[in-house]
Protein backbone atom coordinates (compact mmCIF):
# COMPACT_ATOMS: atom_id res chain seq x y z
CA UNK A 1 0.00 0.00 0.00
CA UNK A 2 2.96 1.74 0.73
CA UNK A 3 4.52 1.61 -2.58
CA UNK A 4 1.03 2.12 -4.22
CA UNK A 5 0.81 5.87 -2.49
CA UNK A 6 4.39 6.84 -3.81
CA UNK A 7 3.79 6.21 -6.56
CA UNK A 8 0.52 7.55 -7.02
CA UNK A 9 1.85 10.84 -5.72
CA UNK A 10 4.31 10.50 -8.16
CA UNK A 11 2.14 10.09 -11.12
CA UNK A 12 0.40 13.08 -9.42
CA UNK A 13 3.04 15.55 -9.52
CA UNK A 14 3.46 14.63 -13.31
CA UNK A 15 0.18 15.14 -13.89
CA UNK A 16 -0.65 18.59 -12.71
CA UNK A 17 1.78 20.67 -14.76
CA UNK A 18 0.36 18.69 -17.79
CA UNK A 19 -3.20 19.81 -16.98
CA UNK A 20 -2.48 23.15 -16.08
CA UNK A 21 -0.92 23.15 -19.49
CA UNK A 22 -3.92 22.14 -21.26
CA UNK A 23 -6.35 24.62 -19.07
CA UNK A 24 -4.28 27.12 -20.19
CA UNK A 25 -4.37 26.14 -23.78
CA UNK A 26 -8.06 25.79 -23.75
CA UNK A 27 -8.68 28.96 -22.04
CA UNK A 28 -10.13 27.16 -18.83
CA UNK A 29 -10.56 27.89 -15.51
CA UNK A 30 -11.94 24.94 -13.77
CA UNK A 31 -11.15 21.32 -14.70
CA UNK A 32 -13.55 18.56 -12.97
CA UNK A 33 -13.42 15.04 -12.97
CA UNK A 34 -15.91 13.75 -15.93
CA UNK A 35 -17.82 11.29 -13.20
CA UNK A 36 -19.29 14.45 -11.81
CA UNK A 37 -20.61 16.49 -15.16
CA UNK A 38 -24.13 15.18 -16.15
CA UNK A 39 -24.39 16.39 -19.40
CA UNK A 40 -21.44 18.33 -22.04
CA UNK A 41 -20.30 18.36 -25.31
CA UNK A 42 -17.52 15.49 -25.86
CA UNK A 43 -14.70 17.98 -26.98
CA UNK A 44 -14.43 19.27 -23.69
CA UNK A 45 -12.88 15.98 -22.38
CA UNK A 46 -9.78 16.11 -22.01
CA UNK A 47 -8.50 12.82 -20.81
CA UNK A 48 -6.92 10.91 -23.64
CA UNK A 49 -5.09 14.62 -24.43
CA UNK A 50 -3.93 14.32 -20.56
CA UNK A 51 -2.83 10.56 -21.11
CA UNK A 52 -0.78 10.99 -23.89
CA UNK A 53 1.35 13.47 -22.86
CA UNK A 54 1.55 11.84 -19.35
CA UNK A 55 2.79 8.73 -21.06
CA UNK A 56 5.37 10.64 -23.36
CA UNK A 57 6.49 12.37 -20.30
CA UNK A 58 6.31 9.43 -17.65
CA UNK A 59 6.33 6.49 -19.82
CA UNK A 60 6.66 3.71 -16.62
CA UNK A 61 6.17 4.19 -12.75
CA UNK A 62 8.03 1.94 -10.44
CA UNK A 63 6.16 0.35 -7.53
CA UNK A 64 8.26 0.00 -4.44
CA UNK A 65 6.98 -2.88 -1.68
CA UNK A 66 6.88 -0.15 0.88
CA UNK A 67 4.64 0.21 4.06
CA UNK A 68 2.49 2.73 4.45
CA UNK A 69 3.71 5.79 6.32
CA UNK A 70 2.38 6.28 10.06
CA UNK A 71 -0.70 9.09 9.52
CA UNK A 72 -0.94 7.66 5.76
CA UNK A 73 -3.28 4.42 7.33
CA UNK A 74 -6.27 6.96 8.82
CA UNK A 75 -5.98 8.69 5.52
CA UNK A 76 -6.77 5.51 3.32
CA UNK A 77 -9.57 4.65 5.16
Amino acid sequence: QGGVLQARQQVEKALTPILQGIMSERGANILLDRRVVLLGPNDIDVSQVAVDRLNKKMPSVKVNLVALPQGAQQQEQ
